[in-house]
């Protein structure tokens, strides 16, 4: 959901009206647009909801297939709403009709909120009617869980997706638009000003960075972990494997998510969340592996990593735009070329570009996170001796192993095989960003039977880091170089 709600942004935000527009002329058939463009994206969730069931209801032995086929279903929905909405964005002129016909450019938030409207509707409304699958799962599997998820209400689930998707992008977001805007109406006659703005959102982007793990505590409605056994274990596995955090805290799901996660770039504020569900059904050498998962996250920098790709969208979208211009015009000279770009680069250019940028280049490195991690995970729980017998679990006085044991890939592969079970995904059914459960359990096995393959992993590892931060800085340094604004479009587009 979050690279969804990222797209959607970036397809609002690159919007440009047309050169002396003061108006559209067509307000009313932009209004109608919206409300159809929303009304069909949820149509069209409630009739995959309404199959997905039915199937469910027939069939409920076989939901991981039939899961995984709704995934698809849901997938080909959000290509259709992003489309729909770029279609309202640059297609029907909609933050015109909002800044322009209904005069609140000058209005400090308001409308940007009036502009992603449509997007957020969209969503929403696809949520509820998801709610109904979710509902056919729940209820299947209060007899073969000792904690069976509660999701309640149509409207607490809502309240469950706002606060765990949608608001985790746009509420600092809507922060950082906040300050930009207050900055700029107060600024607005200094010469100072543009020096003022990229001030001013370098420090906002800053420190929503650094306190975003505080604001998501009170997001997720985070508790901490109450002292006993599992807290005593976790805190000496966290100084044995040198990782500083504020707390471990409990992420309240009503049992919906078995999960963990972590969040921040500095040692204080910083968190460990482990869901309701994920305690409820992983022992605690379990539990373990999965933490150890999450402290390799930091080990290996691949936050800081994840910020750095994430700014380097906008010095891949204007390079891309440079270079497709570039090769229209070779290909059909200057005035048809400008004609073309000026068509497609308002949606068309920015979508494909955003599209390849994440779906492909962010995958790739993403999976090879998530198997780095995989490893610590195991190493994490591991005592280091090659002929471990497989039924000791290793207890470390200080310090992490050199080298991973049976036991410990064993308990890791244990913890992997049990949330795929929890989850109702099928073990060779592969994710966006992770590798298949069936794939992520072959290579610790193959790890365990030669020490080689981590090792050349490790490499392979390490050079995509370093590809990935002198592509950062070449794009940057280029594109700074061809334009004199460039440094304030890569701050904040």
């Amino acid at each position: 959901m979050l690279f969804i709600v990222i797209a959607a942004i970036l397809i609002a935000f690159s919007y440009e009206p047309a050169a002396g527009l003061e108006r559209t002329t067509r307000p009313e058939f932009a209004c109608a647009g919206v409300i159809l463009a929303v009304a069909s994206n949820w149509l069209l969730a409630e009739l995959f909801a309404w199959f997905a069931v039915r199937r469910l209801s027939r069939d409920f032995f076989n939901r991981g297939l039939i899961m995984r086929s709704y995934q698809r279903l849901r997938w080909m929905h959000t290509a259709v709403l992003l489309g729909s909405y770029a279609g309202v964005v640059h297609g029907l002129d909609w933050p015109a009709v909002v800044r322009l016909n209904w005069g609140l450019e000058r209005w400090v938030l308001v409308d940007d909120l009036l502009v992603l409207a449509p997007f957020a509707a969209s969503v929403l409304l696809a949520w509820l009617a998801h709610f109904r699958v979710e509902e056919m799962q729940r209820r299947g599997l209060e007899t073969q869980l000792i904690h069976p998820p509660r999701w309640g209400s149509r409207l607490a689930h809502l309240d469950f997706h706002l606060r765990h998707h949608l608001g985790v992008v746009l509420v600092p977001l809507l922060l950082l638009i906040t300050i930009q805007d207050s900055v700029a109406l107060a600024f607005e006659d200094s010469p100072n000003r543009s020096a003022v703005e990229l001030t001013a959102g370098v420090a906002g982007l800053g420190a929503v960075l650094i306190f975003a793990p505080v604001f998501l505590r009170f997001l997720w409605r985070a508790k901490p972990l109450p002292a006993g056994p599992l807290r005593d274990r976790l805190e000496l596995l966290s100084r044995r494997l040198r990782f500083r955090a504020s707390d471990i805290l409990i992420w309240n799901t009503h049992g919906a998510v078995i999960n963990a996660a972590v969040a921040g770039i500095l040692p204080r504020p910083r968190y460990v969340l482990l869901s309701d569900g994920l305690l409820n059904h992983l022992t605690p050498d379990e539990v373990e592996a999965v933490f150890g998962h999450e402290v390799g996250h930091i080990r290996h920098h691949h936050l800081w990593f994840f910020i750095a790709f994430l700014q380097g969208a906008s010095v891949f979208l204007l390079l891309t735009m440079s270079a497709t211009g570039q090769l229209l015009t070779s290909l059909v000279g200057q005035s048809a070329a400008d004609y073309v770009f000026f068509v497609a680069q308002g949606l068309a250019l920015p979508f494909a570009s955003l599209v390849a940028y994440f779906g492909i280049f962010f995958g790739f490195l993403s999976r090879r996170f998530e198997r780095q991690a995989d490893i610590f995970g195991c190493r994490a729980v591991s005592c280091g001796r090659p002929d471990c017998p497989d039924n000791h679990y290793p207890q470390l006085a200080s310090g992490i192993s050199p080298a991973l044991c049976p036991a410990g890939i064993q308990v890791f592969v244990q913890a992997l095989e049990k949330i795929a079970i929890l989850n109702g995904a099928m073990r060779d059914s592969r994710s966006w960003r992770h590798f298949s459960i069936a794939k992520r359990v072959e290579f610790l096995q193959q790890m365990a039977a030669r020490p080689e393959v981590e090792r050349s992993f490790q490499r392979v590892v390490l050079l995509l880091k370093s590809l990935l931060i002198l592509a950062l800085l070449g794009g940057a340094w280029y594109v700074m170089r061809q334009s004199p604004d460039a440094l304030r479009e890569l701050v904040g587009w």
